[in-house]
């Protein structure tokens, strides 16, 4: 019985490149769910709908009562409407490979002035204003897993063929 020797010859990118490369995607992909959630899914949040559907706390009834006398509407977390035309308005994303967030201005009451939302953020029921402008429910957290799977994947079935092209 011999000994074989065997040798890998790798064409295309180096393996440092890849790792590289890997981070580049996936930070780009994470940065792109957190836009779609600020754009898509926040807008919900000042909705009556969203009051159901995010848990949020009940409000009293002298609450529901001044609002609905003060401004002829009882819509969820919205009085003036100051929070959601400065939430929904700009939004600074950022991100590494690991996490991506939104970061938008809100009036001095709702925090210190910044809302950030984190990528991987799950929802439980809120406590608080900012946990009921930033909550996220298991189904939507699912949905943008999915859709960061599907970015990934697309971004590396294009990198497949540019290293087939270059064989």
């Amino acid at each position: 019985m011999g000994f074989y020797r065997a040798t890998i010859t790798y064409i295309g990118p180096k393996p440092g490149e890849l790792a590289k490369e890997h981070r580049a995607a996936v930070k780009t992909g994470m940065q792109e769910i957190v836009k779609e959630w600020w754009a898509k899914t926040l807008p919900d949040h000042f909705t009556a709908r969203g009051a159901t559907k995010y848990k949020y706390k009940k409000r009293s009834q002298a609450t529901r009562a001044r609002k609905r006398r003060m401004h002829r509407r009882n819509t969820p977390l919205v009085e003036s409407g100051v929070t959601r035309r400065m939430a929904t308005s700009t939004a600074r994303i950022s991100g590494t490979s690991k996490s991506a967030k939104a970061t938008m201005n809100v009036p001095w009451y709702i925090t210190a002035g910044r809302v950030s939302i984190k990528s991987d953020v799950i929802g439980t029921t809120p406590e608080n204003r900012v946990e009921e402008i930033l909550t996220t429910t298991k189904a939507e957290a699912f949905k943008q897993a999915r859709r960061l799977d599907r970015l990934l994947q697309r971004h590396f079935d294009k990198q497949r063929q540019v290293t087939k092209e270059r064989v």
